[in-house]
């Protein structure tokens, strides 16, 4: 599958952008913000510029078959969508975005950078227990595919994303903080000017008044005992996950 190219995007000498995230990070109006004072062209076959997210493309009528945070170990699977991208990606005029596949996006990134013709990637940066939290209250489980630890279903899918978020820290990025979008700064378009230095920007801060509403009510979320819990369970994931490898280290 070629990407179909777009007219807007024609003879663009503007490196490509790839948008890098956990779900429920803002990515899409970062994604739409970001590529508009850019000129940047999203591929016309799939919608937010998810090119690894079948369920997102346009030209398909059947239930997205789920296939979501493929990992290394499954070996043919993780080849097929590294090649994918291999065939997809364009290096000037585009932007593309991933939240479903952090572990193909993170590796793929990497070689690229190495090879020396990969898109500029802007990553954002989201506490985890506010993705934990959305993704349990949108029923989406699929981070525990990649756990690395955990007996219960919480803690397997907290595993994940814990491995998720450590994968995207592989390939070199501008990072943009969730907080600083939700209190109304322009951190957009300072790490675009980091990203892509000498392009004019216009202000690029996110929402209206209903979205400072309800931002308020997602940083109010973080003096709950729900998310103070699930904070807790992932601090303590995240130093098994250390005494762990400091162990296998010790052993080598």
């Amino acid at each position: 599958m070629n990407a179909m190219p777009d007219d807007s995007a024609a003879g663009s000498t503007t490196p490509s952008l790839f948008v890098v995230a956990l779900p429920r990070s803002l990515s899409t109006a970062i994604f739409e913000r970001a590529r508009s004072a850019l000129s940047l062209a999203a591929p016309v076959w799939t919608s937010a510029g998810e090119i690894l997210n079948s369920g997102r493309w346009r030209m398909l009528a059947r239930e997205d078959d789920g296939d979501r945070f493929t990992t290394a170990h499954e070996v043919a699977r993780f080849e097929h969508w590294t090649r994918f991208l291999d065939d997809v990606v364009q290096p000037h005029g585009r932007a593309y975005k991933d939240v479903v596949q952090p572990f193909v996006c993170a590796r793929w990134l990497a070689q690229a950078q190495m090879r020396g013709h990969a898109p500029r990637v802007l990553r954002v940066r989201r506490p985890l227990a506010d993705v934990a939290w959305s993704m349990l209250e949108a029923g989406w489980r699929y981070p525990a595919r990649a756990a690395a630890t955990g007996e219960h279903d919480i803690d397997r899918l907290l595993s994940g994303l814990l491995q998720a978020r450590d994968a995207l820290s592989e390939p070199a990025a501008v990072e943009i903080d969730f907080d600083a979008l939700m209190r109304g700064e322009d951190a957009l378009a300072s790490a675009l000017q980091t990203l892509y230095p000498g392009i004019d920007l216009p202000d690029l801060r996110i929402g209206d008044a209903g979205f400072r509403a309800h931002s308020a009510t997602v940083l109010a979320r973080r003096g709950t005992p729900r998310w103070r819990m699930l904070d807790a369970r992932l601090r303590t994931l995240e130093a098994d996950v250390g005494t762990t490898r400091a162990t296998e280290h010790c052993l080598a």
